[in-house]
């Protein structure tokens, strides 16, 4: 058997682990919003679960002024973070 192997590379014969899986994220849970957003962006997701929240109590929460939780809520929307309801509401995308 040894003869077998002499001049295999020393991997051979060896399994390579498993490539980490890309699966969506569970649905129900907090959408994780990395370092690609604000700080802004961040506050309000950490805010936003399944039940939809209003845009008054997002700003409650977070203390940032109409301006700036706008600009918040439109960089989740783009980056499919969160879903924008009527009578401005958001939650994570169902």
């Amino acid at each position: 058997l040894s003869g077998l192997l002499r001049g295999a590379p020393a991997s051979a014969g060896q399994r390579k682990p498993p490539a980490p899986s890309r699966r969506a994220e569970p649905k129900g849970e907090r959408a994780p919003c990395g370092a690609e957003f604000s700080a802004d962006a961040r506050a309000v997701c950490a805010q936003i679960g399944p039940e939809p929240i209003p845009f008054s109590a997002l700003g409650q929460k977070t203390g940032l002024d109409a301006a700036r939780l706008l600009s918040a809520l439109t960089e989740l929307e783009l980056g499919e973070k969160i879903e924008s309801l009527g009578g401005r509401r958001y939650r994570l995308p169902q």
